[in-house]
């Protein structure tokens, strides 16, 4: 047969002291009520010994537990007037229940308070990232602030204006780069203004030098000789030659071609030859295709006067100026200059090399030959139009002659460095 019988009876006797202590546990803080009951609602275990055997049934939270259809959860319910949540849990091996409530004011007192420590941090933290937001800002406005205001003074002309920085950031690097740029500007200006003044009182010089004294009196000498002997085809000569030229030098151009300049100093060759006639000889050579070539005005004529003045007019006998026009390396112009008359020592022409380093001033000028001073003068016209690494270049043996090389760069006519 399946069928069992009893054969004993299994007693478990439980220590009411232990359950006692875990119903107390289960409170929060000490608030709260827990007991073990059976299915309708008698109370077994509690923590208050005359509770025990008592009803819940009636109880509005035991209703509500009731009313659930899980085995354990959980409920909130209003009694007593005030508002509690309660737990439950059956045992499912008897028909024990354990259930409780707990007021629902003090549970959330704790999410209360960190909702309100929440708050309190989160207010907190926006001043705190306002207050960086706008230290941040003004860290980068007021620099950009400073730097727009020296913009404004740069573009009513003060180039003094500079941007204090101190930071080495992208801001600061920024006040540097306009620093240093406006600095640069202050520069170019002043250099470009000195540039002018130095190339206008240069050109004015060059113009003083074609006028100079010494040859307006031999030429007027040679006028009144030639008068003196009742007339002279050669005057004629030499006044066409002299307006020619002086048309030449006040022409308002600072630029003229290789045919019109070396027209310049056959002018004065003539005349000059007219005085020293058969002692003065001259050839001219350009170089095919180079006669509409820009180059500065009045820039071989004091070079040919130099030749005559100290070169042939101290010689003894005949002497000879050559002038040759030619293309060079890099398609560079050269011109050389070259007399076969008195020459220079070397101490002399040491002295003018000297001189071509130096700047044109006044006291510089006081006591010195005109010579160096019609070389310095084109010296620095030349450099001035076309920078340092053009410049005139001078060689002479005593008794021999001397001569003078300038090279050029080659522009097309209409791009030519004017006035």
């Amino acid at each position: 047969t399946y069928e069992q019988k009893i054969v004993g009876v299994l007693r478990i006797d439980l220590n009411g002291a232990r359950l006692k202590e875990r119903l107390d546990e289960l409170k929060l803080d000490g608030m709260g009520e827990f007991y073990i009951t059976d299915r309708e609602g008698k109370v077994l275990v509690s923590e208050e010994d005359k509770d025990v055997g008592h009803s819940l049934k009636n109880e509005m939270w035991f209703k509500k537990y009731k009313s659930g259809l899980s085995p354990n959860g959980h409920f909130t319910v209003e009694s007593d007037g005030a508002k509690w949540l309660g737990v439950y849990h059956e045992f499912q091996s008897t028909d024990w229940v354990l259930i409780g409530r707990i007021p629902l004011t003090r549970i959330l007192q704790g999410v209360n308070q960190a909702r309100n420590e929440t708050m309190s941090i989160g207010a907190l933290s926006l001043v705190i990232a306002m207050i960086l937001i706008i230290m941040i800002s003004a860290g980068v406005t007021r620099p950009l602030s400073r730097l727009q205001e020296s913009m404004k003074q740069v573009e009513l002309g003060n180039f003094d204006a500079a941007v204090p920085y101190s930071s080495r950031d992208e801001i600061g690097f920024l006040g540097l780069s306009f620093n240093k740029m406006t600095r640069e500007i202050k520069r170019l200006i002043a250099k470009i203004y000195e540039t002018e003044l130095i190339k206008k009182d240069a050109e004015i010089k060059a113009l003083q030098s074609q006028i100079n004294p010494h040859f307006l009196y031999n030429t007027l000498s040679t006028l009144d000789s030639l008068v003196a002997l009742h007339g002279d085809a050669r005057i004629g000569l030499i006044s066409r030659g002299l307006g020619e030229m002086f048309r030449y030098s006040i022409s308002g151009s600072g630029f003229a071609t290789v045919d019109d300049e070396i027209n310049h100093v056959k002018l004065y060759l003539s005349i000059q030859q007219v005085r020293y006639e058969d002692r003065l000889n001259f050839s001219i050579e350009v170089e095919p295709g180079l006669g509409e070539v820009p180059m500065p005005k009045l820039l071989l004529q004091p070079i040919v006067e130099n030749a005559v003045k100290h070169g042939i007019e101290r010689k003894l006998g005949q002497g000879f100026i050559s002038i040759r026009v030619n293309t060079g390396d890099d398609n560079l112009i050269q011109i050389l200059v070259e007399d076969d008359g008195a020459g220079m020592d070397d101490s002399e022409w040491k002295r003018i090399q000297n001189k071509l380093k130096e700047k044109d001033t006044e006291e510089q000028q006081a006591g010195e030959r005109r010579s160096s001073m019609g070389l310095q003068n084109i010296s620095q016209r030349i450099q001035l139009l076309y920078g340092e690494q053009f410049k005139l270049h001078i060689t002479s043996i005593k008794g021999e002659g001397t001569k003078v090389g300038i090279i050029l760069p080659q522009i097309n006519k209409g791009d030519e460095q004017g006035d």
